[in-house]
This record gives structure tokens, C-alpha cells and sequence, in this order.
């Protein structure tokens, strides 16, 4: 299934007040995304503190909202919905090293006992994870939990197809550079040794917009066929759910801005945007980064380089980065 959108009922028993105060509740979907389900924030005493990340400090005057809450000594019996749709797949996603943008092995652990429901008969073979609802308890009082139930909503997909998905940005500034991934991501070292997930993100303070009822239409080059059409929402994001072929995706903007090509990417590499791709099954598999996380092309198909797994094959996988920049046009001084 593809666009999928959680719903959770959660009870949990031990003391209804510290699970208000100490419990946190997140699911996370297959490609990473995080969704806290409490419906309060965090402490501002801890506003620093990047959530996601273990630290050893937080122990029970740690508090998820605002302390002293009052339970009636009851199970508590939650329901929460993503209420948003997530853009993915219910299928497991492959795991990738935010530092490398590459799969992670079990060898890059030393072994498969890391991950055991991996597959264990091939040490080489990437790391995959499905969707995820973790819980966190701050407080120094067991909790239970008793029961839980997922809702799950989305359409049915063809499951042999993959996933071709990409951003639509407004070039604001008219720098021909935009921010696509929104965030800026850091290295979060705790003991001075690498290790996968040790990284924070923080929000992009300087992005610029994103474009919202733009149609971008995916057309088979074999014979010319319209097979899926999408429109933007605020976020700008857009995907289709496509056998491997080759296609041209085009972008239709009712403001008319045009579509510009990156100019600036250094020839042989991928470029950030452009103003039609034209992808092929070439691209149907997962690319290897460089060292500066550019993706060479590869010569001979035209295609992003594909990654040889320690199996010495390509992995076939879903095509990303089909992305597009919009020029503003002229823009009125009073609205720079």
C-alpha cells in the first residue's frame, strides 16, 4: 500500500499520572520520518536537548510536558492519529547511513546478531526496516503496556512497482542553490567513536518556499503514455508508484514560472534539478556516493552509478531526487 496514515490506541497501566508526565509515544514509518503522537510538547528546560537521541542525564525530572499531573489510579487508554499522509510504502524501506547516504550492511556491525531479524544467511545483504512505534518511559515507575491497536490506512499498490518521488522548490533568493532535505544535519558524537545514528538535524532557518499546485505528469517514453499525474501541496513533495521503465517527468506550474537546470553541479555528477528527467531503468537501483555525497553518472547508460553490494550486484530499489526549481520571475520589492 502506498500513502499510509496511523492510527494507534494504546493502554497502558502502572500509574496513568507519571505516563502523562514521563511516557513518550512516536511511531516512525520505514524511510525515518518521526511522528510524536503525545499532544504536548516538550519541556522548555530541555528545548536544546535533541529528543531523539539518548542522553544519559534524563532521568525522572525529565518530563515530556508540563509536571504534576493527576491520575484517577486507572488503566489510561490513548488514541492518536498521524493525521497526515506519509508519502510511503508499507513495505520495509532499506536503511541508509545519513553520513554516506549508503545502504548500511550487517558487516558494517560485524555481524548479523545486531539486527537479527535481518537475513541472516547473507552477511552483505542491507539492513531493511518496516513501520515502528516506540516507547519511552522517563520516569522512575514501571509502566505496562497492556494493549495496542494500529489502524493502518492507505491504497493498494502494485508491488512490483517502486517508488519515484522528488520536491518542487521556488528559488526565492535567485542563487540557482535550494535546500531540498529542509534541515541542516550535524554529527552527534558521544564517546569519540563513530556510529551509525549519532547525527541531529536541525530546521533550516534560511529555506525558501515551497510550490504547491504544481502538476507533475510521468509519461512512458515507450509509447507516449500519460501513466500518473500528481499536485503538489504545501510541502511541495510529489511521487508515483511505477514499474521500472523509462520516463520523462515534466512539471505544468499554473503561476507559470519556469523550470530551471542545474547550472552548477560539476559535469558527470547528478544534477540537484532540472527542468524535465528523463530516467530509465538504470535508475531503478540504489546510487553510490562519493566522499563529498555526489553521485557520479555513469558514462555508459547515463543513469546514476549504481551501488555493488558486498553480494557484487546493484540493489534494485526506489528512484529519489527527481527534483525541480521554479524562478520566481521578477519579484516586487516589497515582497523580497
Amino acid at each position: 500500500m502506498g500513502a499510509a496514515r496511523f492510527d494507534v490506541r494504546v493502554n497502558i497501566s502502572g500509574c496513568d499520572a507519571e505516563a502523562l508526565d514521563h511516557l513518550r509515544i512516536t511511531v516512525v514509518s520505514p524511510n525515518g520520518t518521526h511522528s510524536e503522537l503525545n499532544h504536548f510538547a516538550v519541556d522548555s528546560s530541555f528545548v536544546d536537548v535533541p529528543l531523539q537521541v539518548e542522553q544519559a542525564f534524563l532521568d525522572s525530572n525529565f518530563v515530556i510536558g508540563e509536571p504534576g499531573s493527576v491520575g484517577t489510579g486507572g488503566n489510561l487508554t490513548w488514541t492518536f492519529t498521524t493525521n497526515r499522509n506519509w508519502g510511503e510504502r508499507s513495505d520495509p524501506a532499506i536503511m541508509f547511513d545519513p553520513r554516506t547516504q549508503e545502504p548500511v550492511h550487517s558487516q558494517f556491525f560485524g555481524g548479523p546478531q545486531f539486527f537479527p531479524t535481518s537475513n541472516e544467511a547473507d552477511p552483505g545483504t542491507a539492513f531493511t526496516q518496516g513501520w515502528q512505534i516506540h516507547f519511552e518511559n522517563y520516569g522512575t515507575t514501571a509502566l505496562n503496556l497492556e494493549n495496542f491497536e494500529v489502524a493502518w490506512h492507505g491504497r493498494p499498490i502494485n508491488p512490483l512497482t517502486k517508488r519515484v518521488q522528488g520536491l518542487i522548490g521556488v528559488d526565492d533568493n535567485q542563487d540557482d542553490l535550494f535546500n531540498y532535505s529542509r534541515i541542516d544535519v550535524f554529527d552527534f558524537d558521544t564517546n569519540n567513536v563513530t556510529r551509525l545514528g549519532e547525527v541531529f538535524s536541525t530546521v533550516d532557518e534560511t529555506h525558501e518556499s515551497m510550490a504547491a499546485n504544481v502538476t507533475v505528469t510521468a509519461t512512458r517514453v515507450s509509447d507516449g503514455v500519460i501513466v500518473d499525474q500528481f499536485v503538489t501541496g504545501n510541502d511541495g513533495n510529489f511521487y508515483f508508484d511505477l514499474l521500472p521503465d523509462a520516463y520523462i517527468i515534466s512539471v505544468d506550474d499554473p503561476l507559470g514560472r519556469t523550470a530551471l537546470d542545474d547550472s552548477l553541479t560539476q559535469t558527470g555528477f547528478l544534477k540537484n534539478y532540472q527542468s524535465e528527467w528523463h530516467i530509465t531503468e538504470d535508475w531503478f537501483n540504489v546510487w553510490d556516493y562519493d566522499a563529498n555525497l555526489e553521485v557520479p553518472i555513469d558514462p555508459a547508460t547515463g543513469a546514476p552509478t549504481k551501488l555493488i553490494d558486498n553480494s557484487g550486484g546493484p540493489i534494485e530499489y526506489h528512484v529519489s531526487h527527481i527534483n525541480f526549481l521554479l524562478d520566481p520571475g521578477v519579484v516586487p520589492p516589497d515582497q523580497v
